[in-house]
Order: C-alpha cells, then structure tokens, then sequence
C-alpha cells in the first residue's frame, strides 16, 4: 500500500481522489453522498502521505489519549454482533461520511468499512450521526488516521473523537469511539469524553481471518 502511494505521487504531482465504492451490505441504508463545496475540496487534499503524517494530526482525527488497555476490558452486552467469513487479511477504514439529511440539511454518519477476501468483500457499519469533518492527513480527506501508525501492526486500529450535529442533545461534547481487534474479532467501542467507562458497541466475528489493519481509505486500489 505504502509502495503504491509513491508511485501516483511521482507520476501524477499531487495526490489523486478515487471514487469512493460504498457497501453493498443489505443492511445498510443507503445515503446519497453531498457534493461538497469548494472550501471542503481544499481541506480534504492530504498535506502529505510520509510517516511524519502522524506526528501533525489532531486529537479529532486520532486520539493518542487511548490505549488497548483502556478499552480491551470493556463489559457488557454488545448491542449488534456480526460475523464475517475473510480468507487472510482483513482492512478496515472508519470514516465520517459526508450525506444529505432529509430535514437538516448536510450531517454525516461514522461508518466502519471492512473489507475483506482480496478487496471482495466489503461491509459497512453506521456507528451514529456525526458532524461530517475532514482531515489533512489520510488519504480520502474524511477518513481517520490508523491507530496502527506507519507499522500496520498492534491492536488498537482507531481512537477517534466525533462531534454529534448542530442541535444534538449531548451539547457539542465530543464522543470517543475505539476500534480494536481481540482474538479473531473486531470490537467497536464509544464514551463521551467527560465519561470514565467504555460501552460496547459493535462486535464483529471473524472465520478464517488472520491478520487486521487499519488503513486511511475505503478504496485501498
């Protein structure tokens, strides 16, 4: 992945934006994506893909405040479990996806992707509404920086903090949300920020996975 970057910003000047391929997961609503205005193009256009990208991002976009063992021991019921059939490694991307609301105008949904089976397969799960934000540092402007840094490896995939939309009832506070991987399953977990104690929120199961990583694009082609 790390290699493929190189060669389009050598051949190309400056960083390209593939179309974005959205989940064909049933479950899923489907949601027309916003033409975004011109302010939002600019800011959405990565500053660079080196490894000093991680030392510049916001705590919004990864929050070096949590580790594995803050979140590894969370208790309780997971309100929506999965399963996936993956053969090897297994992507996953989170993002804040940019949408038209029927009566708000524009608002956004965090959204895990995962794909798997060689780019086959892929599923996507809403983890809430959210104030859509873009990021200077990963690759689609609106997706979240791995917690996995330039190695790809640990457990810890992502560590974000999200802001609900204009007029959400949690008063603008800003809601931590954990992407980890435990044996052979990815778990989801959120807290609001002022909150001491991580609730469960997605657990996803996986057959025949071996490997997890966080990348920064839901089109890693």
């Amino acid at each position: 992945m790390r290699a493929w970057i190189v060669i389009v910003i050598a051949a190309c000047g400056a960083p390209q934006m593939a179309p974005k391929q959205r989940s064909a997961d049933a479950s899923v609503d489907a949601m027309p994506d916003a033409t975004p205005d011109a302010a939002e193009t600019a800011a959405a256009v990565p500053e660079d893909y080196g490894e000093e990208r991680w030392k510049h991002a916001t705590l919004d976009e990864l929050d070096t405040t949590v580790t594995i063992d803050d979140v590894k021991q969370t208790k309780g019921a997971w309100p929506t479990r999965k399963k996936i059939r993956a053969n090897g490694r297994v992507m996953l991307a989170l993002e804040s996806d940019r949408w038209v609301g029927a009566q708000d105008g524009k608002t956004g949904v965090l959204r895990l992707v995962v794909i798997a089976n060689g780019d086959g397969d892929r599923s996507s799960y809403e983890l809430g509404a959210v104030k859509p934000e873009t990021f200077a540092h990963s690759f689609d402007g609106d997706t979240y920086l791995s917690a996995q840094g330039p190695t790809e490896e640990g457990p810890l995939l992502f560590a974000v903090r999200t802001i609900g939309p204009d007029g959400a009832p949690d008063g603008g506070e800003r809601r931590q949300v954990a992407v980890y991987v435990d044996g052979a399953s990815v778990r989801v977990v959120e807290k609001m920020l002022s909150e001491t104690a991580w609730k469960p929120r997605l657990k996803i199961d996986f057959v025949g996975a071996t490997s997890f990583v966080g990348i920064e694009t839901t089109d890693p082609h």
